[in-house]
């Protein structure tokens, strides 16, 4: 008997895993042929499931995974923790484009360092600021970004929250005149003083809960402000009008911030993003210079991955598909483990802005009324709802 070494990929096959996969989660409108051939063609070679890269939501994504699983077509190696096809997929399809924003990487002679600073980010994260950490990757994509857009030589920065370190890089790496990083969290601060002084890298730091107003001395004082707040439309206002509340004015300024650009209810949905471009467009008078797509990539921290497959191998003891049920297994867990099946894992977008005498959205305290108005500033706050009805 001839063992079948390869796994077919037409359209039957993908009509039906789309099929069987969206009755484990019918909200998520990206379950497509398309998506599962993207999350196909990376389990060739084998992945982790927090590295799986996909405009599904995680919890389809789980769904994808059990599906391959029940048919026999899976693959887990407990050692490593990935997951990887039993055959080899041959495509039986008219086209299979997966198109990502790539920046190419020169060899920096600081690469080593560079590494070195990210291991020393083994901070745990506090799900309720909304902290994920960016990859090397994405650090040198966003300051080469900045750095292609002159937003860094000779420029006064400040960082509206800087769990991600860019701050650090970006005094390595480039030459701007002053660095100023705000954050709510301590621990983060404390780092990033360390790190500047063990490389002598004179970055400033203060303590602010951005739910109030900037302090008089750090306003109208920036060419450059970055931010990535939590993805959601009161987050984003938020971090977004501290940030232009810093810029100088008289002179042509720009900010950096990040969105999610596929559909994530109830936290982004396309007219939440077209909330998004006219309060920046019409109320704070800023113009867009660029939003490119796929451009952030998050780390998710072993242990939460460790946590995550648990969970999923543990809902994978189901007798058959029809009892699978993914969801359940991450109800009463951790905030960030609770909450992360509904999220995408597609990268986000960053987003540059021209200011010139702008004027922010928020300009007082962020309170009862703020959130009425624009929701929330934590997506956190939006998913205990979901997950109550649900």
């Amino acid at each position: 008997m001839t063992t079948i070494t390869k796994l077919e990929i037409n359209k039957n096959f993908l009509t039906l895993m789309v099929k069987e996969c969206k009755k484990k989660n019918p909200g998520d409108p990206n379950i497509t042929s398309y998506e599962i051939s993207r999350l196909i063609f990376q389990l060739k070679e084998g992945k982790i499931l927090s590295s799986i890269v996909s405009r599904m939501q995680v919890a389809s994504v789980m769904a994808v995974l059990g599906y391959l699983h029940y048919k026999d077509l899976l693959t887990y190696n407990h050692n490593t923790g990935v997951f990887k096809l039993k055959k080899a997929p041959v495509w039986s399809l008219k086209s299979f484009t997966q198109l990502q924003y790539q920046v190419l990487r020169e060899a920096l002679p600081k690469d080593s360092l560079l590494n070195q600073i990210l291991e020393k980010r083994n901070l745990e994260l506090i799900s309720e600021y909304a902290q994920l950490f960016i990859n090397l990757e994405t650090l040198l994509r966003k300051f080469t970004l900045m750095q292609s857009y002159n937003d860094v030589e000779g420029k006064d920065i400040i960082f509206i929250g800087d769990d991600d370190l860019l701050s650090v890089f970006t005094a390595l790496l480039g030459e701007a005149n002053r660095l100023t990083v705000l954050d709510v969290d301590e621990r983060i601060l404390d780092l990033i003083e360390r790190l500047s002084k063990e490389n002598d890298l004179n970055i400033e730091t203060l303590k602010h809960d951005l739910m109030h107003p900037l302090p008089p001395t750090l306003q109208n004082k920036f060419d450059t402000f970055v931010t990535d707040s939590s993805h959601c439309l009161g987050g984003i206002m938020l971090f977004v009008s501290r940030g232009i509340s810093s810029l100088k004015k008289g002179i042509e300024t720009a900010g950096y911030f990040n969105f999610q650009t596929v559909n994530e209810e109830p936290i982004m949905s396309l007219q939440t993003r077209r909330k998004i471009f006219e309060y920046l467009i019409n109320t704070m008078k800023v113009v867009v210079s660029c939003a490119i797509p796929s451009f952030v990539n998050y780390i998710i921290p072993v242990e939460e991955n460790k946590m995550l497959t648990e969970k999923l191998l543990e809902a994978l003891r189901a007798p058959n598909f029809d009892q699978f049920k993914p969801l359940s297994a991450y109800r009463d867990a951790s905030t960030f483990i609770e909450f992360y099946p509904y999220f995408t894992m597609e990268p986000v977008t960053i987003v540059r802005i021209n200011c010139l005498d702008s004027e922010p959205l928020i300009k007082g305290e962020f309170d009862e009324e703020s959130e009425k108005e624009l929701g929330p500033i934590y997506s956190w706050k939006y998913l205990k709802e979901k997950i109550r009805i649900d």
